[in-house]
């Protein structure tokens, strides 16, 4: 766990400091901010490695309720003070606990593995609703097209290709599904890694892909399957990415 302390008193930094590292295992202290503007930088520049932080109310140039003014904290704070009057005003910024000074080593452990249950239950829904994103993007792709509805599972797709400013997704027996999407918002739906898009008018599945054969300039031409009514050429940029994507999948 990667803490910031903030704490404006040298004595009382050092000996939360080490009260973390001899009780805590896997704790590492990023810094040691003495001030409303110091931890601001520092949370600007750094606050994405930050798992918790222990911040004291009274600091060198102000409240540390001010932070909250210029910047979000995402991840735990435990607020540090010598006045029990705060409390109410901490827990309204993400607090995880609240500590009077002088702060007991058995409080201090406990706090910040309550810090930990709560950043590992976070990191599993951030994990859980991930994963879940992915799989709904993996399988279908809905759409609609005049009156009527499709939900189109994915592995049945060959490519899709523009034709007349409409999509078309081509099946295996060359049948065809008119899409209500462009081919630039389907990529926004599509799973990068199955779906590959050639040039502007065609995305293609490593399925699709029948034969490739050198053109002029670096460019190749692919053939599909099921055929494809027009040639389909990758342009220069695209081929070195096309040739990797090929690699990956």
């Amino acid at each position: 766990m990667k803490i910031l302390i903030v704490e404006d008193e040298i004595i009382a930094a050092d000996r939360l400091r080490r009260m973390l590292i001899e009780n805590i295992s896997d704790t590492s202290i990023l810094d040691v901010c003495i001030s409303v503007d110091e931890t601001v930088d520092f949370m600007r520049l750094h606050g994405d490695q930050v798992d918790l932080v222990l911040l004291d109310i009274h600091l060198a140039d102000g409240s540390s309720f001010e932070i909250f003014h210029e910047i979000e904290i995402s991840c735990p704070v435990i607020f540090t003070t010598a006045y029990d009057h705060y409390a109410v005003d901490a827990f309204r910024q993400n607090a995880i606990d609240y500590l009077l000074k002088p702060i007991k080593k058995e409080e201090l452990v406990a706090a910040v593995r309550k810090a930990k249950i709560s950043i590992d239950q976070n990191d599993i829904v951030q994990k859980w609703t991930l994963l879940q994103e992915k799989e709904q993007k993996s399988k279908r792709l809905f759409s609609t097209f005049g009156n009527r509805f499709h939900a189109i599972n994915l592995d049945e797709i060959r490519y899709i290709y523009s034709r007349d400013k409409i999509s078309y997704a081509v099946f295996q027996d060359a049948s065809k599904v008119a899409l209500s999407q462009t081919l630039e918002e389907l990529m926004t739906e599509l799973n990068d890694e199955r779906f590959f898009r050639l040039n502007r008018q065609i995305i293609v599945t490593a399925s699709a892909i029948g034969a490739m054969f050198k053109h002029s300039k670096s460019r190749l031409r692919v053939g599909l399957v099921p055929d494809h009514f027009e040639e389909v050429i990758v342009s220069t940029n695209k081929t070195p990415l096309f040739k990797e994507w090929l690699k990956r999948i």
